[in-house]
């Protein structure tokens, strides 16, 4: 791993796979695409897979209850699998949602996941497989807490109260003082910075403890 000029190149290139969130674009034009030039100033070698993982635009009650009707988790659970490059996913809202069920058809323990403002139950239950599981939430995003409304089904307000486990692959942060304030704040640029270095610094600590340095 070089981390000389502020960036990192691992020894074999990372692949970052994108799932976005509820009400928002396809493949290129969403939420977290946004992130795109951030992850490549930082991870220049990186492969982005923003296609997989894409389902354009949703709503609440098709994404819990009528999910099973398409091909979004099959199509994500594909691209979640075991390679020999590092996995790191990097979910919005819903799309820690779709990224939980897609893990829980495979197994991949050395998977990395970052949740932005997930809209998942608060006390969601970690039984999936995966390396460490980040999330980033914001006391004051008052959308996610939308999500609490769906009925029956794991969809929850996480994004505002970060996760309730003792899970110890589990981690949270705060980010309501370092300008996110609201469910999508991390995609403004002016944000970016702020929104990406605990993505950044997790990843560098893995790299470092699996010798990719």
């Amino acid at each position: 791993m070089n981390s000389m000029n502020n960036y990192v190149i691992s020894l074999k290139p990372i692949i970052f796979v994108l799932i976005h969130g509820l009400f928002d674009q396809s493949a290129g034009d969403n939420n977290v695409s946004k992130l795109k030039p951030i992850i490549l100033k930082y991870f220049p070698n990186a492969v982005i897979d923003e296609d997989s993982a894409d389902y354009g635009w949703m709503g609440a009650f098709r994404a819990s209850w009528l999910y099973w009707a398409t091909d979004i988790i099959p199509r994500i659970s594909k691209a979640l699998k075991i390679t020999e490059q590092k996995k790191v996913v990097i979910a919005h809202s819903n799309g820690a949602n779709f990224c939980m069920k897609a893990l829980s058809k495979i197994s991949n323990p050395e998977i990395t996941c970052f949740f932005l403002s997930p809209a998942l139950n608060a006390r969601y239950k970690f039984k999936e497989e995966f390396k460490s599981c980040n999330v980033l939430y914001s006391r004051t995003d008052s959308v996610v807490l939308l999500a609490k409304l769906v009925l029956f089904s794991r969809m929850g307000a996480m994004g505002r109260y970060g996760p309730l486990t003792k899970d110890k692959r589990v981690f949270k942060a705060d980010l309501r003082d370092h300008g996110i304030k609201d469910h999508s704040d991390y995609f403004k640029p002016d944000n970016h910075e702020a929104a990406f270095k605990p993505i950044r610094d997790k990843i560098e600590q893995e790299l470092f403890f699996e010798g990719q340095k």
